[in-house]
């Protein structure tokens, strides 16, 4: 049985834009205000790789955590809290007494 070349091609990969990040690590870290920015903090370590029968100094970096920063200006990086997760009100009516 041949594969139908019109069916679908199965996902399995999710491409998210930065702004979107930012946005969804705002909601979730519960942020109502300020502009706030999304950045990494690096790790290196250090090590010897055998390469050729040599031994020769070497470095790994990776990437230690996911970081918000609180930015002075919106850019490609930087989401405004107040905007992108408001904060829930209650308005309550004023003027009239309520029994």
């Amino acid at each position: 049985m041949s594969q139908n070349p019109f069916a679908p091609i199965p996902r399995n990969q999710v491409n998210f834009a930065w702004k979107d990040v930012t946005t969804a690590l705002v909601k979730q870290a519960g942020l109502h205000e300020g502009l706030w920015k999304v950045g990494f903090a690096f790790g290196m370590h250090a090590m010897n790789v055998n390469i050729d029968k040599q031994h020769l100094p070497a470095a790994r970096s990776f990437i230690e955590k996911v970081v918000l920063t609180r930015a002075d200006k919106l850019d490609p990086l930087t989401v405004d809290a107040a905007v992108v997760n408001p904060e829930q009100r209650i308005i309550l009516a004023a003027g009239l007494a309520v029994n």
